[in-house]
């Protein structure tokens, strides 16, 4: 599958149902919006809009 393909966060291999909350929270919608991002910038945004440090 290639990646201009994928609609769902499900479509990706090891993404499920969490995953997807935890990117509804930091406010992706769709797969394709995270191209570009930085992971480490988005652990960083969800644990200070979380207010608690996640699992890595």
């Amino acid at each position: 599958m290639q990646r201009t393909n994928i609609t769902k966060f499900q479509d990706i291999p090891n993404n499920g149902i969490a995953t997807k909350k935890v990117l509804a929270t930091l406010g992706f919608h769709k797969p394709l919006e995270q191209i570009g991002k930085d992971p480490y910038e988005m652990y960083s945004d969800l644990c200070a809009l979380t207010h608690k440090s996640h699992e890595l």
